[in-house]
Order: C-alpha cells, then sequence, then structure tokens
C-alpha cells in the first residue's frame, strides 16, 4: 500500500507500530513521525508517536517534544466538558486530619506488566489516613484483576466512561492526588489527566517516558526505573 501512497496515514501508522512491536523502534518511529507531521490532528497517530518515541535512538529532548505535541494536539481536539467541571473544593485547616484522597487511574490491573508491578504496592497501601479509589479503563477481568479489586477501599469500572465524563467524576469524588498508571499506552486517560481531574497528578508506571503535560506534576521514579 505504501509503494502506491507513500504518505497515506493510516498505513504508516500501522507499520510503524508494526516495526516497534517487532523490535525496530528507530525504523518504527520513523513511520510514526511522518505519520504525525501528515495529520497532526490525529489523536491516535501522535499518541502512538510519543509512546514509542522513549526507545528509539534519538537527541535529548525527542521524548519530550513528542509528549508535549500530544498537549497541542489535545488543546485543539478536545472541547471543554459541557457542563463545566466542579471546581476543586478547597482544603481548610479543620480538614487536616481527614484522610488523603488518593485516586488510582489504569487500565492495567490485570494480568500486565503494570499490574505485576503495582500490585505489592496497592496491596500494602496504609488503611489509616488515606482513603484510596481505583478507576479502572479496561474492559478485560481476569484472575489478576479479580484479586485487585479487593485492595481498595472503592473500586470503580470506568471502562465505558468517555474521559470527560470521568474527570468529572474524580473531582466529585473530591480527589486530592490521582495517580496514572498509564502514560500514552492502550485505554489510557490521556485526556483525564489534560482536563485536570485532581488539583494534584502523578504519573507512575506505565508509559516509559514524561507525560509531557503541564498538569501532570509529578512523576514517580527510583534508581530502577531511571537510572
Amino acid at each position: 500500500g505504501l509503494a502506491l501512497d507513500a504518505d497515506h496515514v493510516l498505513l504508516l501508522a500501522i507499520r510503524g507500530g508494526a516495526r516497534v512491536a517487532l523490535g525496530e523502534p528507530d525504523a518504527g518511529v520513523d513511520d510514526l513521525a511522518r505519520a504525525a507531521d501528515l495529520a497532526p490532528h490525529d489523536r491516535d497517530v501522535v499518541l502512538a508517536l510519543a509512546n514509542a518515541a522513549p526507545y528509539a535512538d534519538r537527541p535529548p529532548g525527542f521524548v519530550l517534544s513528542q509528549s508535549r505535541r500530544v498537549e497541542a494536539m489535545l488543546r485543539t481536539t478536545v472541547a471543554p466538558p459541557t457542563p463545566a467541571l466542579p471546581p476543586f473544593t478547597p482544603v481548610r485547616r479543620a480538614d487536616a486530619e481527614r484522610p488523603l484522597r488518593v485516586g488510582i487511574v489504569s487500565s492495567d490491573l490485570r494480568e500486565h506488566s503494570v499490574g505485576f508491578n503495582s500490585e505489592p504496592i496497592l496491596q500494602h497501601l496504609p488503611r489509616e489516613g488515606l482513603h484510596d479509589t481505583v478507576y479502572y479503563t479496561s474492559p478485560v477481568r481476569d484472575a489478576t484483576n479479580e484479586r485487585f479489586r479487593v485492595y481498595p477501599r472503592v473500586w470503580r469500572d470506568e471502562a465505558d466512561t468517555p474521559k470527560a465524563e470521568l474527570a468529572r467524576r474524580i473531582r466529585a469524588d473530591r480527589v486530592d492526588v490521582l495517580v496514572d498508571l498509564n502514560g500514552h499506552t492502550t485505554f489510557h486517560s490521556t485526556e483525564t489527566l489534560f482536563l485536570r481531574a485532581a488539583p494534584v497528578q502523578a504519573h507512575f508506571i506505565g508509559g516509559a517516558g514524561t507525560s509531557g503535560f503541564a498538569g501532570v506534576d509529578w512523576r514517580l521514579v527510583d534508581s530502577l526505573t531511571d537510572p
């Protein structure tokens, strides 16, 4: 197909994704970058490039530039939610003793590398001083996922929830800190983070690089994940 039309966006994106999966990230990123240049407002293409960028041999700053391309694309393609998101509830001095409300948004709390690595963390979160809610964004259920469901205080299946509505629900739950376990990977919540679902937002495992979002305040790493 590309021999007939070298600038066919969908075919470039498909070949790029295949090359990355086959262990040829440099060639794959070349294809995805070409597709993104041709279709800068194509959400799937731009996100695929940002997700693949950390695996290619590129100059410093390339990963950040592709992630910032995602944010620029969302500014033009994501309309403000209607009705508007409820405002954040200000934290008062009288609230100092209430539990910290932590939201965890992920599609990978299942038979998945993210699930394997995050399970002991969620399993051993403190029960006092913290109220945790999981927003699960995948339709997949398996034995690992069944175990995950008993760890948080609240578990919510959100696979069919539009991303703007998910942001609204998280704000309504008065989440203090939202932790994303996807980055730009499959079933991501990129738009939810972009809409600033919580006053403090962080990225943990999932994507290999920065989100590139001004609205994501923290990235949680250690000497093994980011030597």
